[in-house]
């Protein structure tokens, strides 16, 4: 008995949602019971179907297409011979050129797989003359037909293409839900704006999670669905932000059944975000941006992979019992030989943001023409690196065409030259937000931990300003010691006296440089304690008059170790001048 495969196609979307295909397979249904006893077919027959397949373009026929499988069962023997193809008609079955046709018809005949075409009540196998001769003439007509609709909407698209760039009419009514057509033409909507907070939300250094958290929380939604950090990220890379469309133009050659596929970006939509913008997003993307997580609805710390321990180095990391939160060392969490105790976090953060929020931050990163020079210098370098990688390429591709071998150490030089074009990319992003930043600020409600979107904020514009803190932690002492590095190449250093539970600041150290001189001051609630002025040579000390010399040796005692190594002091009395 024969073996019977019926198969049924429809090449697009509309054809799915219709009837197609139901009533193909009900056709070939109806054909099978019809023939069954005459041509003696095995009761059990088997549907093979493709959906949005196209047969012009023989996607029917790749591998995970339902004819493709078909054919690859066929090439390995798994299809007896003697079995049965029946469809509809052959342009079901293809609407190549015909002499590819006649190649899949004679593939079949050679494994004895007969071809049925129900429509014209062909079979078409050598059992059957004529049958070939036939079968040609229907593959021609449907080969025309498909290659005259190839034509008419190639002319369409360019048509569109041309209206879009030249008058700014919309090219696809299928837009992005930040865009709208009005009056034949694309324009924003209300939700561009949830789009652009997205952007500056991201530019501002905040993660795709956490912005993600601040959208759902404030109701700014697009289309009643809730964000997640993925969606951010789709919405981050995706190029119709910045107003860019991306088609595929299709050439085909009809005369060796070649097809080549090029791609053109037009900039036919209003754009959300400029270039520049779009540009440093993705270089974020690749890198990750750098806000700290968000956990159950809660954003708990503010210096997470700042804070350090002063007496072995590590992470000092979070903490919660019941609705107190801590900082402890990791190795002493886990009893690796450091001894530091653990710290009330919130206090910690009350006194922290008191001290930046009374500091001069242009000061202490030292924002003078200095680091614009350094700008100027390392935007030359990057100008130099691209035009040392452009050469590397041009010398590369001219080998190449000289069927030339292409050296090891060109190559190298070349991968080298990028990762340093990367590096010093970085590098000038940091320096440029580093600029920026004047003063920092901040609500009375940045503490509640609720606070989600601006406890976000801040702690990006911290980390821009404080590059490390080392705590000094000690369980009998009721203070800690928090030593404060910045982004300024050691330009400003403070020392902090912080009171472990009340978060109060009972002293400030600071050393600084200017002009040649080295700077050491301590102060209580702004009144000096002492301040020592040094050029290497030369040495001045202040000191408050109702200080003894213990309370200055005391808090000299706390800058060594922040000093070079040979650093050393000596206080003589008769050498300090006394001050109110």
């Amino acid at each position: 008995m024969k073996k019977c495969y019926l198969y049924v196609r429809v090449s697009s979307d509309q054809q799915i949602q219709g009837d197609g295909l139901d009533r193909q397979e009900s056709m070939l249904i109806n054909y099978f019971n019809d023939n069954a006893a005459a041509q003696d077919f095995d009761p059990q027959y088997e549907v093979i179907k493709d959906e949005g397949r196209s047969a012009f373009k023989a996607e029917h026929l790749q591998e995970n297409a339902g004819l493709g499988k078909f054919f690859k069962q066929v090439k390995e023997g798994l299809i007896q011979p003697g079995s049965v193809l029946i469809v509809e008609s052959l342009d079901r079955f293809s609407r190549e050129n015909p002499f590819r046709c006649v190649e899949y018809i004679s593939h079949l005949d050679k494994k004895q797989i007969e071809l049925h075409d129900v429509d014209k009540r062909l079979i078409i196998s050598r059992r059957h003359s004529n049958s070939l001769t036939f079968a040609t003439m229907i593959a021609e007509r449907a080969y025309e037909e498909s290659r005259l609709k190839s034509y008419r909407i190639r002319k369409g698209w360019d048509k569109r293409r041309r209206m879009a760039k030249e008058e700014g009419q919309y090219m696809i009514k299928n837009c992005p839900p930040w865009i709208s057509i009005v009056n034949n033409k694309y324009e924003l909507n209300d939700n561009a704006k949830i789009i652009r907070e997205i952007f500056d939300l991201y530019l501002s250094g905040i993660r795709s999670f956490n912005i993600s958290k601040m959208m759902n929380n404030s109701g700014r939604l697009i289309n009643d669905k809730l964000w997640t950090g993925t969606k951010v990220c789709r919405v981050l890379r995706n190029v119709r932000c910045k107003g860019d469309y991306i088609t595929n133009i299709t050439d085909r050659n009809f005369d060796d059944d070649t097809i080549n596929v090029t791609s053109d970006i037009l900039k036919i939509y209003p754009a959300v975000v400029s270039d520049d913008e779009f540009r440093e997003v993705q270089r974020r993307l690749e890198g990750h941006n750098y806000s700290g997580r968000i956990r159950n609805d809660l954003k708990k710390t503010l210096f997470s992979y700042v804070v350090k321990c002063s007496f072995c180095g590590s992470a000092l990391s979070m903490n919660t019992t019941g609705k107190y939160t801590y900082l402890k060392c990791s190795n002493s969490r886990e009893n690796n030989g450091c001894s530091a105790s653990m710290l009330p976090y919130m206090p910690f953060e009350k006194a922290m943001l008191k001290h930046i929020k009374d500091i001069d931050i242009a000061a202490v990163l030292n924002n003078t023409d200095r680091t614009f020079n350094e700008i100027d210098k390392i935007k030359s370098e990057i100008v130099e690196l691209k035009k040392n990688i452009d050469e590397y390429v041009q010398g590369i591709a001219k080998r190449k065409k000289q069927g030339q071998l292409i050296p090891f150490a060109m190559i190298d030089e070349q991968s080298q030259a990028e990762d340093k074009l990367k590096v010093l990319k970085e590098l000038l992003s940091s320096k440029l937000e580093s600029t920026n930043i004047t003063h920092v600020e901040f609500s009375d409600d940045v503490h509640d931990v609720k606070n989600i979107e601006e406890r976000a904020r801040l702690e990006v514009e911290l980390k821009k300003v404080i590059k490390r803190i080392d705590i000094l932690s000690e369980s009998k002492k009721k203070f800690i010691i928090a030593d404060v590095q910045y982004y300024n190449d050691d330009h400003i250093k403070h020392v902090l006296l912080l009171n472990k539970k009340s978060g109060s600041i009972n002293a400030v150290g600071e050393i600084s440089q200017k002009n040649g001189w080295r700077i050491y001051s301590f102060s209580e609630n702004n009144r000096l304690i002492f301040r020592v002025e040094s050029n290497g040579d030369v040495w001045t000390v202040q000191a408050r008059n109702d200080q003894s010399i213990e309370d200055i040796r005391t808090y000299m005692t706390m800058m060594v170790g922040r000093e070079p190594e040979d650093f050393d002091y000596h206080l003589n009395e008769d050498c300090i001048e006394w001050v109110e």
